[in-house]
């Protein structure tokens, strides 16, 4: 009786009612032998709506003929990945987008789609199938390709002789090493420290499958813990676009950098304006058994004196004094001249900034300061001040798997806070 109520409609209340049906419910229906229902659920509007809902497509990409071919075009090469589609491709188009704008030379490096005997490959070596969503991916992009001169994805941080780089990395590159018997695969590597993220793939490591973290060298299978960046692949590729897209992400000359200034991170003195940006090392940071950890933070300190300042303003930097508070409130001073050894002047339009890094006993802290100057032209000594700016490392998750000290180094490895010379 309720199909016959339903028959009596209009064509355009019942198309309005198909409408409201799911991917499932709609194919049923072109399968039903009722001849106008049948027809009525072939509706160009429908799959137009369907395709765009699953496979973000408004442009009948796959088919010139209808919506309806269009759709399952695509379902035939998608279909697998229909729940995690959208999010992941959308969270690339996002990460396209960012670096098209920012960062031409990455957009370039990314590489196209995995080819599936890869796929396989590693499936076999891990002995069951890759995460839906991570699999996805690598059939939109398969890493990166390191190109010179055109910078990394996950991003560059260079203070003193330190140079570390984060690439992409295709899967292939997991084929080469040990990670997927120990039921992980490397997302990101640095060619210089021997550092990156990898994903979970299987619960061998411990954590949930999909769970990201960084991992600093490849030998370890045994882990005191862990600084965890996201709780799912989905997550860790959402985050990667929202920082990239984040204007308060430091792009050097088109380079990505790991630097990211705090928005409230300003103060001007004397017409000398200072900002902050800062950035968690790992592969400099390490967690020892009984919840031991030296974390270390870098930070880029910019210096700026507008143009129009007059001339009588310039000022020739002097020395530093910073005050220091890790998580747990443990609090110490540093004192010094210059700055990474160097006495910089701001004249009007005059650009300074340098790097440096401090470690601490503790998941973050909060540092802040001031430099003292001379004006050059009457003698006078006063002080800039550099705003207070924040370190936060990543989740921390604990291993109660017992480990040597030796497989980590020692304490001793970092040497004290305020490493300028």
């Amino acid at each position: 009786m309720a199909a016959a109520c339903l028959l009596e409609l209009p064509d355009e209340l019942i198309i309005k009612i198909l409408d409201y049906l799911d991917m499932q419910c709609l194919v049923r229906c072109v399968a039903c032998t009722c001849q106008r229902l049948n027809q009525l659920s072939n509706s160009e509007n429908i799959w137009k709506k369907l395709s765009v809902l699953y496979w973000l497509d408004t442009e009948r990409t796959h088919s010139s003929d209808s919506w309806k071919e269009n759709f399952f075009a695509w379902h035939k090469k998608w279909g697998k990945y229909m729940g995690c589609y959208v999010k992941v491709k959308s969270a690339w188009n996002r990460i396209e987008k960012a670096l098209e704008e920012r960062s031409p030379g990455t957009r370039t490096s990314l590489r196209g789609p995995v080819e599936q005997s890869e796929l396989d490959t590693i499936e076999t070596m891990m002995g069951c199938p890759l995460p839906l969503e991570l699999a996805c991916s690598y059939l939109i992009h398969n890493g990166q390709d390191v190109v010179p001169g055109k910078g990394c994805l996950l991003g560059n941080l260079e203070v003193y002789d330190h140079h570390s780089m984060e690439v992409a990395v295709p899967l292939a590159f997991n084929v080469k090493n040990v990670l997927p018997k120990i039921g992980i695969l490397a997302l990101s590597w640095c060619p210089y420290t021997n550092y990156g993220q990898v994903v979970c793939v299987n619960e061998k490591p411990g954590l949930p499958i999909g769970c990201v973290y960084y991992l600093t060298q490849v030998r370890r299978q045994k882990f005191a813990g862990y600084f965890v960046v996201a709780s799912s692949y989905v997550e860790w590729l959402e985050k990667l676009a929202t920082r990239l897209e984040d204007p308060e992400l430091i792009v050097d000359s088109s380079k990505i950098t790991r630097f990211y200034h705090e928005p409230t991170c300003v103060a001007v003195t004397r017409d000398v304006k200072v900002t902050v940006a800062t950035s968690f090392v790992p592969c400099l940071s390490h967690i020892w058994k009984n919840n031991k950890m030296r974390t270390l933070f870098a930070y880029q300190i910019s210096m700026t004196m507008d143009e129009n300042v007059p001339p009588v303003g310039s000022c020739k930097l002097l020395s530093r004094h910073w005050e220091i508070t890790d998580s747990s409130g443990q609090y110490h001073e540093v004192n010094g001249e210059a700055v990474i050894g160097l006495y910089p002047v701001m004249k009007p339009g005059a650009k300074f900034s340098y790097c440096s890094w401090t470690p601490l006993d503790s998941d973050g802290g909060f540092m802040e300061g001031h430099f003292t100057f001379v004006n050059l032209k009457t003698g006078e000594n006063f002080d800039v001040i550099c705003p207070r700016f924040h370190f936060k490392c990543p989740e921390i998750s604990l291993s109660s798997s017992d480990v040597d000290d030796e497989q980590y180094g020692s304490e001793e490895d970092i040497d004290d806070e305020d490493d300028e010379y």
